[in-house]
């Protein structure tokens, strides 16, 4: 073969095999690539048509909604009380009469799409707002209570002006004064949407008016424009900015008057006044001294104490103390001249019955509470009440005795050591708290106050036990009676 041949041979080859790749992507991949545009187009309007679905579904639970915040459906019905209440809205939020809201065409009825033939989706209804010498609290005020107003309408046009007065001078930043010089002009718009309810009332009716006034209330409500117009309802959804906004500063930067003058500054805060000086109460226990126990020709049993802070005597009466039932009587009294005052006196009594008493004086530091047990030897047997509070557990049981332990017998001084508690306490003891309860108790302390010594002896390091008291009762007063110590000369008065 020559080289002409193998040459024209050479390029029949390459031309057939570009015959065979052109013939391969005309029939093979170009099919290809049309059906994959053909189904990207596809799935693309898919998602829009699936995304208008979803938007229809949303928009069909949302619909009964919107209905409800329509207009009322008819006409003549919405448009007086849409005029009724934006006539109240801007009474109730300080807008000054003159006033004037003037029904005005909504627009082309063109851009209303049809959701039938000749049957429009909605019907708007509009109004031209007009109100003069206001300030920029009051229109803000009036802007926030529109937007509250569950409706759907909207304000499609807001003009504010400043409108200057006679013999103002015009300046712009105005720091104080009367800054109701504006002139607010605007335009709004209310929908009644296809299928809205009919109902005589601008706002639905809640059904609590029905369980406040039952039916008869609920339906002079619905069928009484005049009675509905005071609804207020929540806004739903909000149009206002979510979360706590207080759109009243807005005054603060007014942009027609410039800020507001500083507050004046605050008057100062007066001196607390000053406490007068108090001294603390004083113990006047160091100056009650136990002066005497002498016994009677009538077998009365006296101890006296005199306060020579205030010149005032105590007097611990005893009679029959040999016998089984021996009766108690304390005397408080004073000297007065040569005449002797009372002030407190008790009857006898049986000393298991008798009363505590009290040795010292109010607005001191000394009120000691004492109960009469017995004489001993040269001084007075005696049990100190002490009033304190404290908390036990609610679950706290009484401590179970030892398995073959025998009771205590009963001792015959038990009714002098044993406190009942009055009907006040008992009330403290049952009030029951928490995990706890809180009960007022009774510290007793026993003492024995020797003749010749203070009240102040008496204290807590050298107190007895209840088991030392009974000890020393039970031996019983000395046989021969304390040698008796007159009491010094009283204080007279002039």
């Amino acid at each position: 073969m020559t080289a002409r041949e193998k040459k024209l041979l050479a390029i029949v080859g390459v031309m057939g095999l570009l015959g065979v790749v052109y013939a391969g992507y005309e029939m093979i991949l170009k099919p290809i690539q049309r059906n994959r545009a053909e189904m990207t187009k596809l799935e693309d309007e898919l998602s829009d048509k699936q995304r208008v679905l979803d938007k229809m579904v949303l928009d069909q639970k949302r619909l009964p909604i919107a209905k409800r915040r329509s207009l009322p459906a008819d006409v003549d019905v919405a448009k007086r009380e849409y005029e009724a209440a934006l006539g109240y809205l801007l009474r109730s939020n300080g807008v000054p009469p003159g006033y004037t809201i003037v029904p005005k065409d909504a627009g082309d009825l063109r851009s209303i799409p049809d959701i039938a033939p000749k049957r429009p989706a909605y019907q708007r209804i509009g109004y031209d707002v007009r109100m003069q010498k206001v300030d920029l609290p009051t229109v803000t005020k009036v802007l926030k209570a529109y937007y509250d107003l569950n409706l759907l309408h909207q304000i499609t046009v807001l003009d504010i002006k400043r409108v200057e007065k006679e013999g103002s001078s015009g300046g712009f930043a105005r720091k104080g004064g009367d800054r109701a010089d504006l002139e607010v002009t605007l335009h709004t718009e209310a929908i009644i949407l296809d299928g809205a309810e009919q109902r005589r009332t601008l706002l639905p009716v809640p059904i609590a008016f029905a369980a406040a006034g039952g039916i008869g209330g609920y339906q002079a409500v619905l069928h009484l424009p005049e009675a509905g117009r005071g609804i207020k309802t929540q806004q739903f959804p909000s149009v206002l900015a979510s979360g706590a906004r207080e759109y009243l500063a807005m005054q603060a930067r007014d942009v027609f008057h410039g800020p507001l003058p500083p507050p004046p500054p605050r008057p100062p805060e007066p001196p607390e006044p000053v406490q007068p000086f108090r001294a603390p109460p004083e113990d006047i226990a160091p100056y009650i001294r136990l002066n005497a126990i002498t016994t009677s020709s009538t077998g009365v049993k006296e101890a006296v104490a005199w306060d020579t802070a205030t010149n005032h005597y105590y007097e611990i009466n005893v009679r029959d103390e040999e016998t089984p039932s021996p009766e108690f009587q304390f005397i408080k009294k004073y000297r007065l001249g040569e005449k002797w005052k009372n002030l407190e006196y008790n009857s006898w009594k049986p000393v298991s019955k008798a009363e505590p008493f009290v040795i010292g004086e109010e607005g001191t530091a000394t009120q000691r509470k004492f109960v009469f047990l017995g004489y001993h030897e040269d001084g007075l047997v005696l049990k100190e009440l002490i009033s304190e509070t404290k908390e036990e557990p609610k679950d706290a049981k009484a401590p179970e005795p030892k398995k073959g332990a025998k009771a205590p017998a009963p001792n015959k001084f038990d009714r002098f050591l044993t406190p009942k508690l009055t009907n006040e306490q008992m009330a403290q003891v049952s009030a029951i708290g928490g995990f706890a309860m809180t009960k007022p108790t009774v510290v007793e302390k026993y003492h024995v106050w020797r003749l010749g010594t203070t009240l102040a002896s008496l204290d807590d390091k050298k107190a007895m036990t209840e088991a030392e008291a009974k000890k020393l009762l039970a031996k019983g007063p000395a046989k021969e009676p304390a040698a008796a110590e007159l009491a010094p000369m009283p204080r007279t008065s002039n």
